[in-house]
């Protein structure tokens, strides 16, 4: 017991050393403004109205009511402090670690190799993202349910007490109200019952050698695997058909936010982008990841997706490496089943983020691997174990081993963390590290525009727009810089290309009729703001806006609607009102 809390305390030591710098970071203005900082939902706190509009929102695209909740109780507790936000994110990443650590060790009963594999997520140069960004509070709350459930499984499997499996279940519920980013769990699990749990009918029973015996008191699943108690396995389908609950939450929140996305537009259609490019990709990507996880160099917050030039000799090398790999691990299953285990799960996890469905811009991210890198850390520590062979110094070994990992791992976390500080420094970061990053590009032009470095601004925008002049977004962005200089008849030609290029969208016709209305030219502004209101009858700084120039024009009945609707759904924009009156 003592030497699991000396454990504990250096998994929090290390976490905190590596990732501590993030409680002193600013928001960033990627995402950040929709979940926090522009959100008037999260920014009231914990309110019984606003706690109802979680449960129904679709705002970004997922169903996250577990999300909101968090990010509403920091706003209750800290205001609008990044600081305070920052914090819950670490602590969040810490109890991370020390659930990973319990769940792994739950499963094996060995405490070595569960500290390390717990230790290198806790300071992997590729978990930074999800901690250092405010917004990735889903990533971090449905990975502490998710392995929640799973220790939760490993004690159902221990005890065979229902309620061990009901918590299963709940905490399973929980993870996908936070995010979808653990759809794959019931898979996990059947995994672990191939190992370490030995559920499987000719499944291994022991765990990896180590410098931690397995305990003679393990499951008694476990144990009747030694020969004895063949008869007592479960089969693939007895097994399987245990999870059927879990299944089904799986196929319901599956169908949910496939929903959600493709109401917002945000899932690609295969006009937009290729099944080709799509598998292409995704091969492509499940090399760079392990790359990336043995080599954490030019991470960055976004990378573009290349689309359909993405090279097919980078994909059949990486399909060639990914299958060697499977081969060797599908080989070595009787040897080292932690290998195969944790391939899969590496494989089977990232499927929901690989591209197959394609939502989004970005090629890949960071924050994806949060779950998925879990299963090559096991295989990675598990197998590490198992070549380094029994001897009076093998403890030694593998304590030099791990420290040559980790200490490196900390330094480069450290040093990825530190461009999570303010907007400017993490979007120029990710112009040195990628190439043709229009997005970064225009993500920096706002950064500096919030500075009030106009000019820089502007060229940030048109180096986004030259990079991909089809884009709504960016002559969107270019246009709300040149505002600010009062070059009013170009920010109004961008704006049209917006429209020309995304004409769904609100956005475009509020900004031109707000210009228009500024310029003194009512009919036209009007005009604009009213297609605003046919695209989203919800725009509330829409209808605030008409209804004062509904007012100013004398037509107070509709100028009322306009205002009644405006305060309805947005009472902040009548600061000093009780009503929608002038």
């Amino acid at each position: 017991m003592l030497r699991r809390r000396w454990i504990q305390l250096g998994l929090v030591a290390i976490t905190w050393i590596a990732l501590g710098q993030v409680v002193l970071f600013d928001f960033v203005s990627y995402d950040d403004p929709w979940y926090v900082t522009g959100n008037p939902h999260v920014k009231s706190g914990l309110q019984l109205e606003q706690i109802t509009w979680a449960l129904t929102t679709d705002l970004t695209g997922n169903w996250a009511p577990l999300t909101w909740w968090s990010l509403m109780l920091d706003a209750e507790i800290f205001g609008i402090d990044a600081r305070g936000f920052h914090l819950t994110n670490l602590i969040l990443h810490t109890f991370n670690a020390l659930l990973l650590y319990a769940a792994l060790r739950a499963l094996t009963k060995q405490d070595g190799p569960s500290a390390f594999a717990a230790a290198l997520f806790a300071v992997h140069p590729l978990n930074v993202e999800a901690v250092a960004w405010v917004s990735e509070r889903k990533e971090l709350l449905a990975a502490c349910f998710g392995l929640m459930a799973i220790w939760t499984y490993a004690r159902f499997v221990t005890t065979r007490r229902v309620r061990w499996y009901v918590l299963t279940c709940l905490a399973f519920v929980c993870s996908l109200s936070s995010k979808q980013m653990w759809v794959t769990l019931p898979c996990v699990l059947l995994l672990l019952d191939f190992w370490p749990l030995g559920r499987l009918q000719g499944a291994p029973a022991d765990a990896a050698p180590s410098e931690d015996p397995p305990s003679n008191g393990g499951e008694a699943e476990q144990t009747s695997t030694n020969g004895n108690g063949a008869a007592e396995r479960a089969t693939v389908w007895r097994l399987v058909g245990e999870k059927i609950p879990l299944f089904l939450l799986t196929v319901l929140f599956c169908v949910a936010i496939f929903a959600f996305q493709r109401g917002q537009g945000s899932v690609q259609s295969l006009a937009q982008l290729s099944l080709e490019a799509r598998l292409v990709n995704a091969v492509t990507v499940y090399a760079i990841y392990i790359r990336k996880m043995f080599w954490p160099m030019d991470l960055a917050f976004f990378y573009p997706h290349p689309g359909a030039t993405i090279s097919h000799w980078h994909a059949a090398l990486a399909g060639a490496i990914l299958l060697a790999i499977s081969a060797g691990v599908i080989l070595l299953r009787r040897r080292g089943p932690f290998l195969i285990v944790g391939w899969l799960w590496y494989l089977g996890t990232l499927v929901p983020v690989i591209g197959l469905i394609q939502v989004g811009r970005q090629q890949m991210a960071d924050r994806y691997t949060y779950f998925p890198l879990i299963g090559l850390f096991i295989a990675l520590t598990w197998g590490t174990c198992a070549v380094v062979p029994q001897h009076r110094f093998r403890r030694i070994i593998l304590a030099a081993l791990g420290a040559c990992v980790l200490l490196p791992a900390m330094v480069l976390t450290q040093r990825q963390a530190s461009h999570w500080s303010e907007s400017t420094r993490l979007f120029s970061h990710a112009l040195e590290v990628t190439e043709d990053n229009a997005f970064a590009h225009t993500n920096l032009g706002g950064a500096l525009q919030k500075e009030g470095r106009l000019t820089e601004s502007i060229a940030q925008h048109e180096a986004a727009i030259e990079i991909d002049p089809t884009e709504a977004m960016y002559h969107y962005n270019l246009a709300f810089t040149l505002v600010s200089l009062e070059r009013f008849d170009e920010a109004i030609e961008r704006f049209q290309k917006a429209v020309e290029f995304l004409p769904e969208s609100p956005l475009p016709y509020f900004q031109l009729g707000s210009l228009y209305y500024r310029r003194g030219d009512a009919t036209a502004a009007a005009g604009y703001l009213r297609q605003a209101l046919e695209r989203d009858p919800e725009f509330a700084e829409a209808h605030h806006r008409l209804g004062r120039l509904l007012q100013r024009q004398g037509d107070a009945e509709r100028a009322q609607y306009h205002l009644g609707q405006a305060m309805q759904l947005r009472p902040d924009l009548f600061p000093n009102e009780r009503d929608a009156s002038p």
